[in-house]
């Protein structure tokens, strides 16, 4: 009996294939941005200068005005001890795991959703009970699962927040000897809920 369980992540406001410029307000410069530790340069953080100032009189006094901003992107560190789930058993019961612990943390608000858990079934159509827990005890259909999304506030989130996802399968005497799964798989999403627009894979060399 195989359980597959997919992690997606997600991120809303993402601009699809934004992945070397951001989009800045006006005309820009762009500028070499430095990691202060070791001087290296780095394509974790973009800078822009605009603007010009020019003067030549004899004026006593000028005021000249600078604005100085910066927009943060949000990031999460996601990190999951497995994404299968798999189980054999040798005589009918009633048993559970502590499933599959994940760790979040994020500057902002998370969204967890969760989709396509279902009870586990064989190619007859033959169904084993399935059961989920986020915590110990607490356990509901896969379907009720299905609708209990869970909104991670960003002042939870500053530290690393671990949960479970506990996993229970009934068997019985009369399940057949054979091969059960979640008929459409399940997914696990993760959604950054305050994520800016222009955002760009730091990983991709800039145009």
């Amino acid at each position: 009996m195989r359980k597959f369980m997919v992690l997606a992540i997600a991120a809303l406001l993402i601009v699809p294939g934004a992945v070397a410029l951001a989009e800045w307000d006006g005309p820009y410069v762009p500028t070499p941005v430095y990691n202060t530790r070791d001087g290296s340069l780095t394509n974790l953080a973009k800078a822009s200068l605009s603007g010009c100032y020019s003067s030549y009189c004899n004026e006593t006094e000028r005021v000249i005005n600078v604005d100085i901003s910066a927009s943060i992107a949000q990031w999460a560190l996601v990190s999951l001890n497995a994404t299968d789930i798999e189980w054999r058993v040798l005589k009918p019961g009633d048993y559970y795991i502590d499933g599959i612990q994940a760790t979040l943390q994020s500057n902002g608000d998370l969204y967890v959703d969760y989709e396509g858990f279902a009870n586990l079934v064989n190619d007859e159509g033959d169904v084993l009970e399935t059961y989920y827990a986020l915590a110990p005890g607490a356990w509901v259909t896969a379907a009720a699962l299905n609708n209990d999304d869970d909104l991670l506030e960003e002042n939870m989130a500053h530290e690393p927040v671990i949960f479970t996802l506990y996993n229970r399968i009934v068997v019985g005497s009369c399940d057949s000897a054979c091969e059960y799964e979640d008929p459409n798989g399940a997914t696990i999403s993760v959604i950054l809920k305050e994520q800016k627009p222009w955002i760009w894979d730091p990983y991709v060399s800039a145009e």
